[in-house]
């Protein structure tokens, strides 16, 4: 019988207040997820002073089952530009969107994660690419260029 009235008690606290939930604060931090997970995380201060699209892209070719997390307290041009890579490497994405989430300077914007721990000793993307990815120009626009010079001489 104790055991029946303690199982109800707790089905009535889940119905009640919601499932517990394992490391809340860090799940709150991590955009739901944990750290052991995360590859790669933008802060808030670092999204609006420089594009990491290129590292993100780059680490997505990498590890193709990863996933990205989004604080959708992000500017939305700058969300927009991060939804669009996601989308043209066909990697899965989530908004987050939840007042748990943290919203300071210092607050994960976005994350690169994994689905089982990888427990990466260096998570912060400027720790691991202190100067920015350069976009080289193809050859094709060299050589157009390469053409339409010589057809001055």
């Amino acid at each position: 019988m104790a055991d029946n009235e303690s199982d109800f008690e707790r089905r009535l606290q889940n119905a009640i207040w919601g499932m517990p939930v394992l490391r809340p604060d860090e799940q709150h931090r991590c955009l739901g997820t944990f750290y052991e997970r995360i590859d790669l995380r933008v802060s808030f201060q670092q999204a609006l002073q420089r594009d990491f699209t290129l590292e993100l892209t780059q680490e997505i070719h990498l590890h193709p089952e990863y996933y990205l997390l989004f604080n959708g307290k992000l500017d939305d041009d700058i969300l927009s530009q991060y939804v669009g890579m996601a989308q043209r490497t066909q990697t899965q994405f989530a908004i987050r969107n939840d007042r748990l989430y943290r919203y300071e300077r210092e607050s994960a914007a976005i994350i690169l994660a994994s689905l089982g721990a990888i427990n990466m000793p260096t998570i912060d993307i400027v720790e691991r690419f202190p100067e920015p990815f350069v976009e080289t120009t193809s050859n094709r626009a060299g050589s157009f260029w390469n053409w339409l010079f010589k057809m001055k001489h």
